[in-house]
């Protein structure tokens, strides 16, 4: 029997799944993140060999070698991590878009990811084939958790200076995160957090809650990230001369949660590219993992056998996923 691993990690945490030939999970694990704009490298691996250690004790610490491993960022970061522990031999950086896509039930498409950081990703049978965005928040992550979390903090400092009003966004700030004053908002940003980009990401929980109480300045900033996100996406069409009717998907925990952000993003896509059918995630996507497995093996993914991986893969469901 062989046996393989697929990792999917962020910002916020590391997901693991440990399976078989048969495509059945044998153990799952989870731990803190491992995005490196938020985790130094020694964290990082700290968290990929957490992950390892709780799927290897729930196999029984039975399996001495592992066929593929599947992670969806850089796989050399892995291999240092997981050859402390356990016999690989072959490491495969699966990439976002790929397993975004493929939980979608899309093997050729347009995948676009927001959260702790965004990306616009082109798939083709599986497989990343060019990208556009994703250079961190230092350079430009336009839509991402951190650049909406941005977003607010800007707009608190107008409120303080007097340009704006307080609203809704203010009042959870101020009450719920401690943002009371500009020397709260300078020392939070610049003297507290030893990860800034994660704690700037933070905030764009508080967009989301007062854009559900109807705070226009919040919707206005989550419309504006799916617009972002749209012209990116666009951009990708345009420039690879890739199909106007092309199937696009959403995926990232900004998109699942915020939907003022995914209206921004369609009415913005559709404006332009009417026949484009818009998808969400069906599962987590650390199952993307499992489907790449079974496409390098030569089967196909499709929503036909949705029923199927539904049932087999139930704990990973995301409720309500499929096309929008």
């Amino acid at each position: 029997m062989k046996y393989y691993i697929a990792f999917d990690g962020g910002g916020s945490k590391l997901q693991g799944v440990l399976f078989d030939e048969t495509y059945t999970i044998l153990a799952f694990g989870r731990s803190g993140g491992v995005n490196g704009t938020v985790h130094s490298a020694a964290e990082a691996e700290r968290h990929m060999e957490d992950c390892l250690c709780q799927m290897l004790e729930q196999a029984g610490n039975q399996i001495e070698e592992i066929e593929i491993l599947f992670a969806s960022q850089d796989s050399e970061r892995y291999e240092r991590a997981i050859r402390r522990h356990i016999r690989c031999k072959h490491f495969l950086s699966s990439g976002e878009g790929s397993i975004g896509a493929l939980v979608c039930g899309i093997d050729t498409g347009i995948c676009v990811l927001s959260g702790t950081g965004s990306d616009v990703f082109y798939v083709r049978d599986g497989m990343e084939k060019d990208v556009i965005g994703g250079w961190g928040y230092l350079l430009s992550d336009d839509g991402s958790g951190v650049w909406i979390g941005q977003q607010a903090l800007r707009f608190m400092m107008r409120v303080f200076e007097k340009l704006e009003q307080p609203g809704a966004l203010y009042s959870i700030l101020s009450e719920e995160y401690g943002i009371e004053s500009r020397a709260h908002l300078y020392d939070i940003i610049y003297y507290r957090q030893k990860a800034p980009a994660f704690q700037i990401g933070s905030y764009c929980k508080a967009v989301e809650k007062a854009a559900g109480q109807g705070d226009r300045r919040a919707i206005s900033i989550l419309q504006e990230a799916g617009v972002r996100l749209a012209e990116e996406c666009m951009e990708m069409i345009r420039t690879r001369n890739l199909p106007r009717d092309i199937p696009v998907c959403l995926t990232g925990s900004v998109f699942r949660y915020c939907r003022d952000m995914r209206d921004g993003f369609e009415g913005c896509l559709k404006r332009f590219y009417p026949d484009i059918s818009v998808y969400r995630p069906m599962f987590e996507p650390v199952i993307g993992g499992i489907f790449l497995c079974m496409i390098m093996h030569g089967q196909r993914i499709n929503t036909g056998d949705w029923a199927v991986y539904q049932k087999k893969y139930k704990d990973f469901l995301i409720e309500k996923g499929t096309v929008k």
